[in-house]
């Protein structure tokens, strides 16, 4: 079956992770991927993550100068660009994308950067672990053994590039439609890992208690320790369980008040103290059941892989089965998105070919004539969500131009209360609607919203929505090319399809909060709450594909994500061979690194940060610290100062970083950060100043929405209404009844 971006063509000159998964994304979802590699191919080649990102794709060898004519022949074919380039390098190879815009108009060129262009950073290396370096976000982790920094396994800087770049694509590809026209979009690994500390980076003139709070690093996070040693995590409060509630009876007052004394108790876990002993008394089975009977959300943290074996991530095609040309028969993590036609593997990552060409014939031109002010200017959402993951991608769609329209109880969302932090996250450029879907009056204004809308989006738990009337079934109903979209936590097939859950069980079950603790150390949960973001950023990108789809052939449908979905994508680093799991780096005990030539390392006046990637990068770390073991290259550099250390290693070649601290308030004043728009500066009447992160993406001919800061609740409902065609009389009518506030 041809996927909705079949004849699509898209030339791909990245390596590591963003890029590559990127346009593995739009591989599968139906177009032709060209990817250039070095003479040789790419030093990952032989790696199990390279194999799974490069699936579905052809690879050919070209010398970016020497085969110029050849490499300039593949982008006139292309409808699409991707490019992993710094300025300074583009500027090099003639590959400046605004240039290359201008002489292909209908070429679509997608760039990430370390930093945006433009920033004093600007010529970082796109490598992940150096960007959250300089940014700061090794700090935002509690470490185990000590304060200050820890080196972060999880790529959350490349990760989340990868969706952004993806959606750039997609938002200009719908864009295209309209306009004709092609166009640069720029995003960058900073920018990547901004997303999910829009959260937490922060200042507020006149802060809320919830503001002023935010979410300390130390915070216990809901990881409990099982009587057979395993580790499972738990978002809601268990007292009440059966089991549970047994366990805390036979304590005495005494016990209790001891345990409490030693713990801090929680806003979720009152009892802290007291379910840390009871959990050690049974086993994680035993208490799993519980809790899943009682419809807590609760998952065990798994190591990396196991999830290969779990039936219905197969169910959902979260893992499939590919014949590799290097491994043999695999599993590997499968498609996190849910569109109709479906996205499907074309092929295994093949070998470099020497010369290649574009297959069949390029699309057919499309409308010209019109403009756009911005990607998704006109597109009418209305957003139904609550929490992180479905707040955030109607926030990335209004990003990205759209008109959002949220749709919340007159108490206000649970997110509000609990984090406001988080809340202001996911909210910003929203138009608020307060209203009360369980009132008789509420389901005419439902169906007058859906049948102007473009996009409903959603999170609820399918159950709900259905008794709310917010189904597919209905509401395709009411307008026939809507295109619904629907994120929940494990996916939409499967018994776990309706059960609760939130960021910490894909990261628990995936193997993130092992793997991300280090050796030998209990699992902890990430704080960016990166499972959230990710299926958000793929729900962004399922729904414009059903744009796509829809603006091509009139139709409308159901797009899914989920937090799972996501989350195993991120585990193609390892994946299931001829019946084995295949090799993983793990943290060392100290969270220093995963590797020696990979990693932080002290010096005497602070850290710095290791990405000595390449065989001649590490061969150089080597050379200059007199050493290959983390011990030799940890003395070498522990007797330096930072800035002597910085600059021995870039003298040899050894791509190094300074490990920032404390970098909220820096970051929030600095003007790089301002110029460059990935901090905004908002004036708000109930806050005054309120600073925040910015915007995520970059388009040459459109500026992303950073208009207001998260809505009042019913901020808008005056002006929704009546811009969705009620009368005052109307009006009023639904705010006596009590319907609307």
């Amino acid at each position: 079956m041809a996927g909705i971006l079949a004849g699509l063509r898209v030339l791909e000159l990245t390596s590591g992770i963003a890029g590559p998964v990127a346009s593995l994304l739009l591989a599968e979802a139906g177009a032709e991927v060209i990817k250039v590699e070095p003479p040789g191919g790419d030093e990952d080649q032989d790696s199990a993550g390279f194999s799974v990102w490069n699936r579905s794709k052809r690879r050919v060898a070209l010398d970016l100068q020497a085969d110029r004519a050849r490499l300039d022949e593949l982008i006139a074919g292309a409808d699409v660009l991707l490019l992993d380039l710094t300025p300074k390098q583009a500027r090099r190879l003639g590959l400046e994308d605004q240039a290359l815009a201008a002489r292909h108009p209908r070429l679509i060129v997608v760039t990430i950067t370390g930093y945006p262009v433009g920033h004093a950073l600007e010529e970082v290396p796109p490598r992940g672990t150096l960007v959250l370096a300089h940014l700061g976000l090794m700090d935002e982790q509690q470490g185990r053994h000590r304060d200050g920094p820890i080196h972060l396994r999880f790529p959350l800087a490349d990760w989340c590039a990868a969706y952004l770049a993806a959606d750039a694509v997609m938002a200009r590809l719908v864009a295209r439609q309209t306009t004709g026209r092609g166009g640069v979009a720029r995003t960058s690994l900073a920018q990547g890992a901004l997303v999910p500390m829009a959260m937490h980076w922060y200042r507020v003139e006149r802060p809320s208690p919830g503001l002023a709070t935010g979410m300390p690093k130390g915070r216990p996070p809901g990881l409990f320790e099982c009587g057979d040693g395993v580790w499972i995590h738990i978002m809601r409060c268990p007292d009440e369980t059966p089991l549970m509630k047994r366990e805390l009876a036979a304590m005495s007052e005494a016990q209790k008040a001891d345990l409490a004394a030693r713990s801090p108790s929680t806003f979720m876990f009152p009892n802290y103290a007291a379910n840390v002993a009871a959990m050690l008394k049974h086993p994680a089975a035993a208490w799993l059941q519980e809790y899943w009977t009682h419809d807590i959300p609760a998952q065990p943290a798994l190591d990396m892989g196991l999830l290969y074996r779990d039936p219905e991530c197969v169910l959902n095609n979260y893992v499939i089965e590919v014949a590799d040309p290097k491994f043999g028969r695999t599993l590997q993590p499968g498609h996190p998105l849910r569109i109709d036609p479906p996205m499907q593997v074309r092929n295994a990552a093949g070998p470099l070919e020497d010369s290649i060409a574009w297959r069949g014939a390029p699309l057919a031109a499309e409308a010209t004539g019109a403009t756009l002010s911005a990607p998704m200017a006109g597109l009418k959402v209305i957003d139904f969500g609550s929490h992180l993951a479905g707040p955030l991608a109607p926030m990335l769609m209004a990003d990205l131009g759209a008109d959002v329209v949220k749709v919340e109880a007159p108490k206000g969302e649970q997110m509000r209360p609990q984090a406001e932090g988080a809340f202001m996250g996911c909210q910003r450029n929203k138009r608020d609607l307060a209203l009360e879907m369980k009132h008789p009056a509420a389901q005419d204004v439902v169906r007058r919203l859906v049948s102007q809308a473009d996009i409903v989006h959603h999170n609820m738990r399918m159950p709900a929505a259905h008794r709310l009337g917010l189904n597919f079934e209905r509401l395709r109903a009411i307008k026939p090319d809507l295109v619904y979209s629907h994120v929940s936590t494990y996916g939409p097939e499967g018994a776990r399809k309706d059960w609760p859950g939130m960021d910490q069980m894909s990261q628990a079950m995936t193997g993130w909060e092992k793997a991300g603790a280090g050796v030998g150390n209990p699992p902890h949960w990430h704080r960016f709450g990166f499972m959230d973001h990710l299926a958000a950023m793929g729900s962004v990108m399922a729904t414009l594909l059903a744009l796509y789809h829809r603006n091509r052939t009139g139709e409308g449908q159901a797009t899914a994500a989920s937090l799972l979905g996501a989350g195993l994508l991120t585990v193609g680093e390892m994946i299931e061979a001829e019946g084995r799991l295949t090799s993983f780096q793990p943290l060392n005990n100290e969270q220093t690194g995963a590797s020696p030539e990979h990693g932080i390392y002290e010096c005497t006046d602070g850290w710095i940060a290791v990405a000595a990637l390449r065989k001649a990068e590490a061969a150089s770390l080597h050379a200059v610290a007199g050493g290959d073991s983390r011990e030799r290259i940890g003395a070498f550099l522990a007797a330096l100062p930072r800035g002597t250390a910085l600059g021995k290693l870039a003298e040899a070649g050894v791509p190094s970083a300074p490990v920032r601290t404390n970098q909220r308030e820096t970051f929030l004043s600095d003007p790089e950060s301002l110029k460059t728009r990935i901090a905004a500066v908002y004036e708000n009447t109930r806050y005054g100043r309120f600073e925040h992160v910015g915007a995520f993406w970059w388009f040459d001919d459109a500026t992303i929405r950073l208009d207001t800061i998260g809505p009042a609740i019913g901020e808008h409902s005056a002006q929704v209404l009546a811009d969705y065609g009620f009368t005052a009389q109307e009006r009023q009518g639904l705010v006596d009844a009590g319907a609307v506030v």
